[in-house]
Order: C-alpha cells, then sequence, then structure tokens
C-alpha cells in the first residue's frame, strides 16, 4: 500500500512539502508543476543549509508565523494533489486507529478540533459536534473546491493562540493532530484547551517534537520535558504518553512524534 500521510513523504512524492512552501514565499520562487520535483528538492537543500541558520536572524513569534508560515501553510495545501483525495481519509482514520480511538468513541460529544486545516480529520468521529479553530479556515473555504470544514457545526478562523470566550467548558474532547509545532506560543494554546474542556474533559495532543532546532515552519522547541511543565501548571494530568505515530512511522515530518492523552480536573 502507498503510504502518503506524512509530509516527508509528500516531500518524496515530489509534491510541494512545508518547507518547500515557506521558501516559494520568501525567495519568490514561481514553480511549474512539470518541475516539481526540481524545485522541491532544490528548496529542501536551500532550507538544509541556510534555514535554521537565517531563521533566527528574523523576527519571531507572531509577525513571523503571520507574514511567513502562513503563506507557506496556505500553499502546502493548495497545491496538495493527495488531500482531496479518499486515501487521505483513510490515512486519517488508520491514524486515528492507531491512537485507539475508533468512530464511536465520542458519539453525542462535542470536540474542538484545533489546527483543523482544509480537510476535516475529525469527521472519522461519528455523530459528534466538531468545532473546528483554523486560523486559514476563510481562505480555505474561499479557494480550495475540496475543503470540507463546512461540515463543522462551528468555525473559527482564528489562530489557536488566541482565546475564544464562547467556546468556555464547552467541549468534551480538544484534539490537535501535527499542529501545534507549527504555532508560535504553546503556553497561550494549552491554556485555551483547559478552559474550552468540561471537567474531565480529553484533551488529545499529537505533535512532533523539536529539541534543539526550529526552522521558519517549525518555530517552537518542544520538549517531553518543557510541555510536561506547562501542562502541570495548567493542572492537567498526563493519562497516557506515547512517541510515534505507529511501528513503522515515527515522526510527521521531523525529529519524534510526542502523544499526549491529557485529563482536565473535574474539580
Amino acid at each position: 500500500m502507498e503510504r502518503r500521510f506524512f509530509e516527508r513523504d509528500i516531500c518524496e512524492k515530489g509534491e510541494l512539502s512545508r518547507t518547500t512552501a515557506i521558501y516559494k514565499v520568501t525567495l519568490g520562487t514561481v514553480a511549474k508543476r512539470s518541475n516539481r520535483f526540481i524545485v522541491v528538492n532544490t528548496l529542501r537543500k536551500v532550507h538544509k543549509n541556510l534555514g535554521r541558520f537565517i531563521a533566527p536572524l528574523l523576527p519571531s513569534g507572531k509577525f513571523l508565523w503571520r507574514m511567513i508560515a502562513q503563506n507557506g501553510e496556505y500553499l502546502f495545501h493548495r497545491t496538495s494533489d493527495w488531500r482531496p483525495t479518499e486515501d487521505f481519509s483513510q490515512r486519517n482514520a488508520e491514524l486515528f486507529d492507531n491512537f485507539g480511538f475508533r468512530p464511536d468513541s465520542f458519539v453525542g460529544k462535542t470536540i474542538i478540533d484545533i489546527g483543523a486545516g482544509s480537510r476535516l480529520i475529525t469527521i472519522y468521529f461519528k455523530d459528534a459536534k466538531i468545532i473546528a479553530i483554523e486560523p486559514l479556515a476563510q481562505r480555505f473555504l474561499k479557494t480550495l473546491s475540496w475543503c470540507d470544514l463546512h461540515k463543522a457545526h462551528k468555525i473559527y478562523s482564528t489562530p489557536a493562540e488566541k482565546m475564544i470566550s464562547e467556546l468556555k467548558g464547552i467541549a468534551d474532547v480538544v484534539i490537535s493532530i501535527n499542529v501545534l509545532d507549527h504555532c508560535y506560543n504553546f503556553e497561550a494554546i494549552i491554556k485555551n484547551i483547559k478552559a474550552y474542556l468540561k471537567p474531565g474533559g480529553l484533551a488529545f495532543l499529537s505533535f512532533d517534537s523539536h529539541t534543539d532546532r526550529t526552522d521558519l515552519m517549525h518555530p517552537l522547541i518542544l520538549t517531553p520535558e518543557k510541555c510536561e511543565c506547562i501542562f502541570r501548571q495548567e493542572g492537567f494530568l498526563v493519562e497516557k504518553f506515547t512517541v510515534g505515530l505507529n511501528p513503522q512511522e515515527k515522526t510527521y515530518a521531523g525529529g519524534k512524534a510526542l502523544n499526549y492523552w491529557l485529563k482536565k480536573a473535574s474539580g
């Protein structure tokens, strides 16, 4: 079976990766689809040799994320040949299965999907109310005919770092898949997740750990020690922790995938 879920697989297949997309923006590269493989590999070399050197010299935090990284994210989704296909849905179902979830795990529950992307992967969960938070949601819906975010009960086109007051205390479950290492303020997001959850609610967070270096598309260093310190500060109980996605796949794009099942205190 061809495996095309993870970002590095997409890059190897010759499609535009997140790294490629960001350099399309910063270097002004215009890639024709027929020449995509050459462009991708050229830009990967640029990223490897220069990206981690120039990233610390550029403005950091929200400004860099908004002006550069988000344009790269949009291009990554817009140029994907795979994301609109049924194979994308199947690979997401396999991912949730590997994490021990089932389609009926949250029947009748409210799920907040943080960083929902252009395809709503949490519709895997049947008969659940899905609320999507995705900063590029409006742009995706306007320009991508195959974007299915409209299937969510509600959509918020806002950064995960911004508190949405009307969502406080309404979620049974918060899910975030391959998102948090692409953001600019991890601690603020965890605070928001805590606020959104009902007492005793579950947060499932899966993201790559970048332990010593960052790049323009992955600006945060997220180690288990740092993350778990923030979880404790916010009063979360780590019910379960794993590394990797399945026996064969260890990461979404680089480093190691960290997977946390967090429970909000009942009191």
